[in-house]
């Protein structure tokens, strides 16, 4: 297992962030999601033995402090943070200036 030992933040709980999730867990890592959605956060944790997750808006600086201080919390000092390409193309689709 490649990723023994190491502890990975995985933003995202569908699509392509799932997928990376998975992978990583097979391949030994400790994973902990963040996402918008709990009930993707839920279904995807319960699929990866040993996952946590935090529910956030991480455009919002609060709630992605909590988050990360939630994935510290639980993983202790994270090896890696993986951002998928869809989380990247939402944000650029969103305009939350607004809020």
């Amino acid at each position: 297992m490649r990723l023994s030992g190491k502890k990975i933040v995985v933003t995202g709980a569908s699509g392509i962030a799932a997928s990376g999730a998975r992978a990583a867990a097979r391949e030994g890592a400790r994973v902990f999601l963040i996402s918008l959605d709990v009930e993707e956060c839920r279904d995807l944790a319960s699929e990866i033995d040993g996952s946590s997750f935090a529910v956030a808006d991480l455009c919002e600086e609060e709630q992605a402090e909590d988050a990360f201080e939630s994935a510290r919390s639980t993983l202790g000092a994270s090896t890696g943070c993986s951002r998928w390409p869809e989380a990247v193309a939402g944000d650029l689709a969103t305009d939350r200036s607004t809020r």
